[in-house]
This record gives C-alpha cells, structure tokens and sequence, in this order.
C-alpha cells in the first residue's frame, strides 16, 4: 500500500470514528392547548454561540409565534416562558470543516 493510499485510509477512519450529535431533551414543564401566540426567550449568558438565539427566534417566527427576549422569567409578559442551552464541542469533523474553509 503506497502513502497516499494509507493517508486516504487514515484520513477515511478518522472521519468515521468522529462524529457530531445534536442532543436535545425534548422535556415539556407544561402542556397547553394549540399554539401559543406569543413566548418569552430568557437569554442564557452561558451561551457562547453567537446565533443561537436568532436561531430560535427564526423557528418561533416561522411558525408565527411573536418572541420577547427577557434576561429573567420574572420579566416575562406572555403566559410561556423558553429556556435553552448550546454547547459547542470540537471533534475531527468540525476541526477539519473549519481549516478546509
């Protein structure tokens, strides 16, 4: 086996042993009946991704649900409240994804 075919190899396996993976818990503190009309983000400063919260308001808008962004709960006018958290985690995929830019 020549060095390209064992760096392709090599650079194969990396690829398939590093993966990525969203987790999401998908609890609900509360239920209600149909949509909500409107929902309070309370910002989480812990968040260090920039577009998160954009992000989530982009679902809400879509979906024609108005959004209020509050630092506290207790800041809240609508009758729901959205907590969230992010993490962010290097691995191969996302390292390379990154140089290769």
């Amino acid at each position: 086996m020549n060095t390209k075919h064992l760096a392709l190899a090599f650079s194969t396996s990396v690829l398939l042993l590093s993966g990525c993976a969203n987790v999401t818990n998908g609890e609900h503190y509360a239920s209600f009946d149909g949509m909500p009309d409107e929902v309070c983000i309370v910002k989480n400063p812990r968040v260090k991704i920039a577009n998160a919260l954009p992000a989530i308001q982009r679902a809400f808008e879509r979906r024609n649900v108005r959004t209020h962004i509050v630092n506290f709960s207790d800041n809240c006018p609508c009758a729901y409240t959205v907590e969230y958290s992010a993490r962010r985690s290097w691995d191969a995929a996302t390292y390379l994804r990154t140089v290769l830019r």
